[in-house]
Order: C-alpha cells, then sequence, then structure tokens
C-alpha cells in the first residue's frame, strides 16, 4: 500500500516550508507512472529507495533521474514521475518563493529542472543521504532534516518579504485579476514581474493561473459541480479555457481524469494548499 505522511517544519522554518514529507510504496505495488500536476512549489527530494524518473511525456522510458538528493523545481506543466522498485523517498516542500531563504540562485532557473541539491542550496549536503539512512524511524530522520535545513538558513530581503504578501493575497482571494492587483497595491507590473520571476519562478500572470486551476482541481474533486460552475466560480473566462489549463496542467481532459486512479496528485489535492 503506498503511504504519505506530511510534517511540520520547526517555528524557524515555517516561514519558508511548508512541510517535510515521507512517500514510500512497497515492492509488490512499486511499477506506476503518476501525474505530477503543477503546484507553484520547489521541492528538495532525497531517495533513500529504488530511483525515480522524471518524464516530460508518459510514453518516455527514462528521463532525469531522481536519486540521492535533488532539488525539483517548480513546473508550468504536466510532468510524471515513473518508478518500477520499491521506494521510500522524504523531501521538503518549500512554500512559493520559499526556496530564496536557502539559496541565491534565481527560481526561474529551477523551473521544470531536476538539479542535484548541491549544485542549488551549496556542497554543505555531503553526507546527508548516509546521516539520514542512520537514522531508525521517520520520525528521526525528519528531525534531522529539519536541523540540517536550519543550518542552510541565509538573509531574505525586504523585496522578498513584499513578494510573499502578494503570493499570499493571490492564495487566499477568490476572484482577482494581476492588474486589479497591482492597482491595490500600487505597484507596476514589471517590477512585480521581476521579483516573481527571482523568487517564485513564474510571471505573477502564470503562478495566478497555476493558483485557479488548482483552486479549480480541489472543487471538481471534493464538490459535485459542472465544470460550467467550476469555471465560473474560479473566474475562467468560459469553460473552454478551463479547458485547456486542464489540458496543460494535467495532460489529459477533466472526464479522463475523474475516471483515473492518481495516487500523488491525490494526495496533494487533499492536504496541500493551493
Amino acid at each position: 500500500m503506498l503511504s504519505y505522511i506530511q510534517y511540520q517544519p520547526s517555528s524557524l522554518l515555517a516561514r519558508y516550508i511548508e512541510c517535510y514529507w515521507i512517500f514510500k510504496v512497497p515492492l509488490m505495488a512499486a511499477s506506476f507512472v503518476e501525474r505530477l500536476i503543477p503546484g507553484g512549489r520547489v521541492e528538495l527530494m532525497i531517495n533513500l529507495g529504488h530511483s525515480m524518473h522524471f518524464l516530460a511525456n508518459d510514453k518516455l522510458e527514462q528521463g532525469d533521474l531522481i536519486d540521492q538528493v535533488h532539488i525539483m523545481g517548480q513546473r508550468n506543466r504536466i510532468y510524471y514521475a515513473k518508478s518500477s522498485g520499491e521506494m521510500y523517498m522524504l523531501g521538503a516542500r518549500f512554500k512559493p518563493g520559499g526556496i530564496h531563504a536557502f539559496t541565491r540562485l534565481p527560481a526561474s532557473e529551477l523551473l521544470n529542472q531536476v538539479i542535484s541539491a548541491e549544485d542549488v542550496l551549496g556542497g554543505t549536503l555531503k553526507g546527508w543521504e548516509d546521516r539520514l539512512r542512520e537514522k531508525k524511524t521517520d520520525a528521526e530522520r525528519i528531525a534531522l532534516l529539519d536541523l540540517l535545513m536550519q543550518q542552510l538558513v541565509q538573509y531574505t530581503t525586504t523585496e522578498w518579504n513584499d513578494c510573499t504578501k502578494i503570493i499570499d493575497i493571490i492564495r487566499q482571494k477568490n476572484v482577482l485579476s494581476v492588474n486589479e492587483l497591482c492597482d491595490e497595491n500600487e505597484s507596476y507590473y514589471k517590477k512585480l514581474e521581476r521579483s516573481f520571476l527571482k523568487y517564485v519562478g513564474y510571471t505573477p500572470k502564470h503562478y495566478y493561473r497555476i493558483v485557479r486551476f488548482n483552486k479549480a482541481l480541489r472543487q471538481m474533486q471534493f464538490n459535485q459541480k459542472s465544470l460550467t460552475a467550476i469555471s465560473h466560480d474560479c473566474d475562467y473566462y468560459d469553460q473552454s479555457h478551463f479547458i485547456k489549463d486542464f489540458r496543460q496542467f494535467t495532460g489529459t481532459t477533466p472526464r479522463q481524469f475523474q475516471s483515473e486512479t492518481h495516487h500523488i496528485a491525490d494526495f496533494l489535492i487533499s492536504q496541500q494548499p493551493v
């Protein structure tokens, strides 16, 4: 049986890290291809089990290999995870913009990438995998990971603070265009765009699209509403615009998506905020 459990970070890191998580797949259920739907976040992934492939197309046999310690960047399209062996993976999910507290690499350079974590967070990660393997329990591994992450925290800037406020507004408000957002906060779009690319890795308009889609996807999963009603509730111009985003972010149609089993997507839809 697949298992996915989230853990809260320490108070010191709660501003930057949304959660830690552990994902386990036993050998008897280990062969799978899963959709990875864009959620606007960067992930630190530490693989203590069988290797997993990060695929741009579900028909591919191999893609970027996720073993040892990697950063999976935020995505603007559908990708797939493929594994054929027993899995034990733990990680840290950064809040939108939160990766900046640990690296000065612009988040835009992480878009749709799987990169060695040392290239992003620095050489201090050497030995992390072995130290985590030595721990006896999941709780001990998460406690150690939080301690290791505390050692990487850098200062943040006023610009970052201002950007995270805008991120929170986009996530919390039901209906809001980016132009309205700029007007309300007396901000120029180009200035906001530079900040978003630096800290979040998207333009504000694209990030807004991802948030809006994730709100719609949650409505589709948990409410018995028509696609027309969901499109209206989530501020799509019409149903066709919602379906266009749906195809880009899931690789399929709403009807087909609902007919399939999605372990990873279902875990995140039920437990991860938009």
